[in-house]
């Protein structure tokens, strides 16, 4: 991390207050269009509310930290494709 690239940080404090605060409606909207409609959630306003909100925590994180590796993700998903999904078998 670069000294003097913290401002974008202070963005995003209140940003992920934010997601916090919308987490319970983001887990009923990932059950499904119709699940979160049964429950009088309108679907596609809080995946939209969702999007720009991971949108703009990701940004200011990459423009603060620079890239990120991908490589974390791509070995969880071998050893998955290896292994199976079971969490038993692949924490070995």
């Amino acid at each position: 991390m670069l000294k003097g690239k913290y401002e974008m940080l202070c963005l995003t404090v209140p940003v992920v207050i934010v997601a916090y605060l919308f987490a319970n409606r983001f887990t009923v909207a990932g059950m499904g269009e119709d699940f979160a409609k049964n429950l009088g959630l309108n679907y596609k306003q809080v995946v939209n509310i969702g999007l720009i909100l991971v949108a703009l925590i990701t940004s200011a994180i990459v423009l603060t930290i620079g890239t990120i590796p991908f490589l974390g993700l791509i070995i969880q998903n071998i050893v998955s494709i290896y292994r199976g999904d079971h969490m038993k078998k692949t924490s070995r």
